[in-house]
């Protein structure tokens, strides 16, 4: 319950309209007023609030969904201790994401699945498949889709 005591109508012997602390809130609402005391200069009207519903700025976005498999820049880059990776799939795919050297030596297999149409973010931790750090240097991540889309991007870890 909220109350608040902002008066527009003075004159006012039952329900006082009133005004949103918030302009341009859409809101639907239950109200009580009761009259606690009157004065010389009007009516002082407190006003018991309560809201069923509140809509704070929602924005409404489209989803789309990608028309070719994507693979994103990590960030950060250059990282530290760990990296995010996203990649889009325009429909469901066997999917690979693996991290390599730059000799080209095999570190993490970060997927390795079957997965849905969609946008997906995949975190590498700086570990390699055995859960050991890796030291700083660049490394390559590479996405391979249903044995048809291959892409390939550099990354650095500095420690």
């Amino acid at each position: 319950t909220l109350c608040i005591s902002i008066l527009t109508d003075t004159t006012a012997a039952g329900i006082a309209e009133f005004q949103s602390a918030f302009p341009g809130w859409d809101y639907a609402h239950k109200e009580t007023c009761f009259v606690w005391e009157t004065d010389p200069g009007g009516v002082e009207i407190h006003m018991v609030l309560e809201l069923d519903t509140i809509s704070m700025g929602i924005h409404k976005k489209p989803i789309t969904l990608p028309q070719k498999a994507t693979l994103g820049q990590n960030s950060p880059n250059p990282f530290n201790s760990s990296t995010d990776i996203e990649f889009s799939l325009p429909e469901g795919a066997n999917v690979s994401l693996v991290v390599t050297d730059v000799l080209g030596k095999h570190i993490r297999t970060l997927v390795n699945e079957h997965r849905a149409k969609g946008t997906y973010k995949v975190r590498w931790d700086g570990l390699d498949d055995e859960k050991n750090e890796v030291p700083s240097g660049v490394y390559f991540y590479k996405l391979t889709v249903d044995d048809n889309f291959v892409d390939k991007k550099k990354m650095t870890l500095l420690k």
